[in-house]
């Protein structure tokens, strides 16, 4: 395992450009905010799925409302760190199947996964996945995430644009006796995919789209109070 990263090798997240500003937060392991993150996925997972989550990821992720609420969070991991959650669910390394899903070789440095998103709505996963992939490829340089996604997700993600490639099924197997720890979470067959997230990804369209979200939301709320 590598170390964790100090506070100050954390470049500055880009936020998400909401209509009600919300901030996103990157938290290594000595953050002051992380337990906050880390007590919100673990209390949505037992209530989802009756799951234990045994272990967060090295960086924890979490989208705060102005008044301090936890909106979402989730986990982050760079692939050339250490060995990724997904790789069990996958027969080859996450680099050569990433690589044979879009048809060109992939590095290793340039993947990223994001684990144990958990929100309160699917408007907050949204907003977050917005932050944290534009941070991941504007800051950190990646070029693609990985994840493993129930169909609830793939749906949302299909939705705002994303063109999620299949990676292969998330075979709870292949955890062995940690498979106990995640509850329900297997029951709706959940899969791996890889999306980009580069220059050339969807995240340009999924901007406009949550623009054009709050946008409309601000005139349903000028529209209910005119005379």
């Amino acid at each position: 395992m590598s170390e964790p990263l100090r506070n100050t090798e954390l470049p500055p997240p880009v936020q998400p450009p909401l209509q009600v500003r919300a901030q996103m937060v990157v938290a290594n392991a000595s953050h002051p905010q992380r337990p906050d993150f880390e007590r919100f996925i673990e209390a949505r997972f037992e209530r989802a799925f009756r799951a234990r989550v045994p272990r967060h990821y090295p960086l924890v992720t979490g989208l705060r409302a102005p008044d301090g609420t936890v909106l979402a969070a989730a986990g982050v991991r760079f692939a050339e760190a250490d060995p990724l959650f997904l790789e069990r669910y996958l027969d080859s390394p996450v680099e050569q199947a990433v690589a044979d899903a879009f048809g060109r070789p992939v590095a290793r440095e340039s993947i990223v996964e994001i684990g144990s998103l958990a929100s309160d709505s699917p408007a907050a996963s949204l907003q977050l996945f917005n932050a944290l992939a534009t941070w991941l490829a504007s800051v950190c340089g990646r070029r693609f995430a990985v994840a493993t996604a129930r169909p609830d997700l793939q749906r949302l993600l299909g939705r705002a644009g994303f063109g999620l490639r299949p990676l292969g099924d998330a075979d709870p197997a292949r955890l062995g006796e940690g498979a106990h720890d995640w509850g329900s979470y297997y029951d709706n067959a959940p899969r791996v995919f890889a999306g980009e997230i580069g220059v050339s990804s969807a995240l340009p369209q999924l901007r406009e789209r949550l623009r054009a979200r709050s946008t409309a939301r601000a005139i349903r709320r000028l529209r209910a109070v005119a005379p």
